[in-house]
């Protein structure tokens, strides 16, 4: 089960920043999911909220994240019309085969297979009833919130035909989970989980402890 620094990870540095990509990358996770925004002169930033304030000092552009981090989940707030703006900035970086596209609207998924169908495409779905409309328009990987995530859910949306990834969203909040869900999603199959804690979550996948 691949393992995905959410914001980057937040174990040691800053939520989205490259120091904190690149620490969660070298503990072990595949990628660094950051979310991004757009600036009023529609320059891509690397942000989660939309409070133009949120772009605290330091933030990073998109063009710093992909000089600056191998491999990159992009999660995008804002895509439909600005779709190209952002695309035209992955190809010009040489970043397609180093970059997962998560889209929260279907047809987002379609306009990147029709821009490089090799780019994989995660979708952040609204609801799991959505996942079947998002496999339809070229969605690789369905992402279920735990709350989604019974077995039951879990399988439903594996059958069709798609990787599966968990969003965690444990008692501690968005991006913790327990090691008792950890250790049944990889029974279960589950491709990736979305986590703050990567160190642990690592450590805890690692050991030969079954359910």
């Amino acid at each position: 089960m691949k393992v995905i620094a959410h914001r980057c990870g937040t174990d040691k540095y800053p939520g989205l920043s490259i120091r904190a990509a690149l620490h969660s990358l070298a503990l072990g996770a595949r990628y660094a999911e950051m979310d991004l925004r757009y600036t009023r002169d529609l320059r891509p930033v690397i942000c989660h909220d939309r409070d133009p304030q949120a772009l605290y000092p330091g933030a990073h552009s998109l063009e710093e994240m992909l000089g600056g981090v191998p491999s990159i989940v992009l999660h995008i707030k804002e895509g439909g019309d600005r779709m190209p703006l952002l695309l035209d900035c992955i190809k010009a970086h040489g970043c397609e085969d180093r970059i997962v596209l998560g889209v929260a609207a279907a047809g987002d998924a379609a306009r990147v297979k029709r821009f490089n169908p090799a780019i994989p495409v995660l979708a952040f779905m609204p609801s799991p009833e959505s996942a079947a409309e998002f496999a339809a328009q070229g969605a690789d990987i369905l992402r279920l919130w735990e709350q989604w995530a019974g077995e039951d859910a879990i399988r439903q949306t594996q059958a069709l035909g798609k990787e599966v990834w968990i969003m965690a969203r444990g008692l501690r909040g968005v991006g913790y989970t327990s090691k008792r869900n950890l250790l049944l999603w990889r029974r279960l199959g589950v491709g990736g989980v979305l986590v703050n804690d990567v160190g642990k979550t690592i450590s805890i996948l690692q050991r030969e402890i079954q359910p």
